[in-house]
């Protein structure tokens, strides 16, 4: 009678495999457990997590061509002095006598009357009129070369009768005369950038708002769109007097996952004059949300941008930061998306702590120094723009002379509106979002 051994045996074999199989994905698993968990603590290998990304010769050449950093500094050195008619006041021109007879030096030149000159009518400063003669201390005051009343020449006296001393030889150095000490300048509470506003700002006491431009007491933006190598970003460069200027808003003004909203409509219900998107922090569990002093949540994700109370803004890897200190420290706004931009010096990256480092369209913020920053807003998947990598991104940020510069969610999220209009065209039309950056008027209180 037949038997069928080999049936059974096929059976086998595969029990066999099968088991064999088992065996190998536990080996597997066991590497790699000790590759990226042991290993790495105990120095024996590290693996490196940021990735390359492509930088365009073309897109570099055509950027450096921009000079974005002097379109930044279009903001005059300081605000020229007001005379109560609001015109600007022009240097004296230099008295004249008649005769060609030297004048007193601190007498005012007389008319034939014998009354006293008066000051030459004030004219408005041009572009083309300037006195390059007057430099503005940081304080705001002229320095000027009148000499002081104190520094004058006294008139000569009768000398003094003094008694002989033997003892004593004759002063070789006439005794120096004291310096009186300088005034002291305003100084001013952290938060409060007012001298670094009133020395580059034009402010002559009205609002003024154009079309790429806006101009108040306490804020000056100026909005430039820039096209390059098949790409189209805007740069706002800003100023603020004071941080509370520096707001962020949460959609439906209300912190949790489930609040969307369109950025321009939560920018106009704040009253915006400038806003882009944020972080989407709705989008993550994790990830620090600090927003306008208040801390929200402090889990970790990737690199965090933190803008701090006194002006400074900077960034941090998630080994870096320490969130208990950055609050202690004064944090006004932080944001978790990333990745940070520019290297310690300021300068482009070429790797980066992401794996989206593509073309795509893109939102960042830059910062210069307290109290003086920018929103830059790449455009993408359009007819007219196609993006950029993350090491495109990086370079906009150092030709604009940024010392830091962190990315914001980018895709069909990047937008940036002033006012009631959009200044950049979103990707698709947009999407809702979790909240956004702002510039904002502050009531006085």
């Amino acid at each position: 009678m037949a038997r069928k051994p080999r049936k059974k045996g096929a059976a086998g074999r595969v029990l066999k495999w099968l088991a064999l199989d088992i065996a190998l994905i536990g080996v597997a698993l066991c590497v790699f457990a000790l590759f990226h968990h042991v290993l790495p603590s105990v120095g024996v290998i590290v693996i490196d997590p940021f990735v390359q990304s492509e930088l365009d010769p073309d897109f570099a050449q055509t950027l450096g061509s921009l000079d974005l950093n002097a379109a930044t500094q279009t903001q005059p050195t300081a605000a020229p002095e007001q005379t109560p008619a609001g015109q600007t006041q022009p240097t004296a021109a230099p008295e004249q006598t008649p005769a060609g007879q030297t004048p007193p030096t601190a007498a005012p030149e007389q008319t034939p009357a014998g009354q006293t000159q008066p000051t030459a009518a004030p004219q408005p400063i041009s572009a083309e009129h300037t006195t390059p003669e007057t430099t503005l201390q940081p304080s705001g005051t002229p320095e000027t070369a009148v000499q002081l009343e104190s520094e004058q020449t006294p008139a000569p006296s009768a000398q003094p009768t003094y008694r002989p001393r033997p003892v004593v030889p004759p002063t070789s150095q006439p005794t120096p005369t004291p310096t009186p000490a300088p005034t002291p300048g305003p100084t001013y509470a952290p938060g409060d950038f007012s001298a670094l506003f009133d020395r580059v700002v034009p402010f002559a006491g009205e609002i003024r708002v154009d079309k790429d431009a806006y101009l108040s007491e306490d804020i000056s933006i100026r909005i430039s769109t820039n096209e390059t190598s098949g790409v189209v970003f805007h740069v706002a460069d800003i100023y603020i007097r004071h941080i509370e200027n520096f707001q962020t808003a949460f959609a439906n003004d209300i912190y949790g996952k489930g609040q969307r909203e369109y950025a321009w409509d939560i920018s106009m219900q704040n009253e915006a004059v400038l806003s882009v998107n944020g972080d989407y922090y709705g989008a993550r569990e994790n990830g620090v949300v600090i927003r306008n002093g208040v801390l929200y949540r402090d889990d970790l994700y990737q690199d965090v941008c933190v803008l701090y109370k006194d002006g400074v803004m900077e960034t941090y890897s998630a080994e870096q930061f320490d969130c208990a200190s950055s609050v202690e420290r004064g944090a006004w706004q932080a944001w978790s998306f990333g990745p940070m931009l520019l290297d310690e010096k300021g300068k482009a990256m070429e790797k980066f702590n992401s794996v989206v480092v593509n073309r795509n369209p893109r939102c960042g913020i830059g910062y210069y120094e307290p109290g003086h920053y920018c929103f830059v807003v790449v455009e993408g998947r359009n007819d007219r723009s196609r993006g950029v990598t993350l090491a495109e991104f990086s370079l906009i940020f150092e030709q604009l002379g940024c010392t830091a510069a962190y990315n914001m969610d980018g895709g069909n999220t990047a937008v940036m509106t002033y006012g009631s209009r959009l200044v950049s065209e979103p990707s698709q039309g947009g999407r809702p979002v979790t909240d956004i950056i702002m510039i904002a008027e502050v009531d006085a209180e």
